[in-house]
């Protein structure tokens, strides 16, 4: 496993900025119309970062056991209702402060040294 700078991750890299840049895109779009679980996930088979979005809160797994997630996101009505009022955009404004990030690049070393 490679010494990762937590800091630093996103800037270590940087050639998979755009893909992350594109599912917060991507999630912004879908908030307001679909209600699905959002993933960002290691493609072993492509070597390389990949979205996937399930329907029903159906697994990552139910893509192809070649998907490791590393980032889930949750959008149906249970994941926010109570704290949020069903404010889905207030949900999706306070997520970022609680994802693992950590967890996440240490996922992605462990899978993709």
């Amino acid at each position: 496993m490679h010494d990762v700078d937590y800091n630093n991750f996103f800037y270590i890299y940087i050639d998979q900025l755009l893909l992350i840049w594109s599912f917060l895109i991507l999630l912004q779009a879908y908030i307001m119309h679909l209600i699905i679980l959002l993933w960002l996930a290691l493609d072993k088979d492509q070597k390389k970062l990949s979205i996937e979005c399930t329907a029903n809160q159906d697994p990552l797994i139910i893509k192809g056991a070649n998907y490791v997630p590393l980032l889930g996101i949750d959008v149906w009505e249970h994941a926010y209702y109570l704290q949020y009022k069903n404010v889905r955009p207030d949900y999706l404004k306070y997520i970022w402060e609680v994802i693992n990030w950590k967890y996440a690049s240490e996922v992605y070393e462990k899978e993709y040294p």
